[in-house]
């Protein structure tokens, strides 16, 4: 009768339940803090968007500036007036972000909003967050908004 115990023993091999738990708690709280930085590094992608679009801007603009002969910014008669037009001309195909152009000739402001397409809140941004960069003639550019800062452009 003891030969019978120990080869049914021998025969129940597996997992018992506390070994499943902790498995299961493991993987959830390597979920718990991969998930939140996955959608954060999909967002900053989407963001490359905006700084993409913004450096487009600022190279159309500077090269109207040059062929400006007083040397300035084009005024309210030429692209800055029109505020969708130098976006939709120069950042065709925006899939994740609207926005406008405002400014003189002195300077100009680039505003574009992340709109509600395939946004995450677990990025760790709020919905709708904006992505500002304002340029002063002589000055450095200077970015700013509702991004984190850490996604920020340098």
């Amino acid at each position: 009768m003891t030969k019978k115990i120990r080869r049914t023993r021998k025969s129940q091999a597996g997992f018992t339940l506390i070994e499943l738990l902790v498995v299961v708690l493991i993987v959830g709280i390597l979920a718990a803090i991969a998930i939140p930085q996955y959608f954060a590094v999909i967002e900053r992608g989407h963001l490359t968007e905006a700084t993409a679009c913004v450096a487009t801007l600022k190279s159309g603009l500077e090269e109207a500036r040059l062929a400006n002969a007083s040397g300035q910014y084009p005024g309210v008669a030429s692209v800055i007036a029109a505020a969708p037009a130098p976006l939709s001309r120069n950042c065709r195909g925006m899939k994740y972000f609207t926005g406008n152009i405002a400014g003189g000739a002195a300077g100009y402001t680039v505003t574009l909003t992340r709109n509600a397409l395939s946004f995450s809140a677990a990025s760790g941004a709020g919905a709708g967050y904006t992505l500002t960069m304002t340029h002063a003639d002589g000055a450095a550019d200077v970015f700013g908004g509702s991004t984190p800062a850490a996604w920020l452009p340098n």
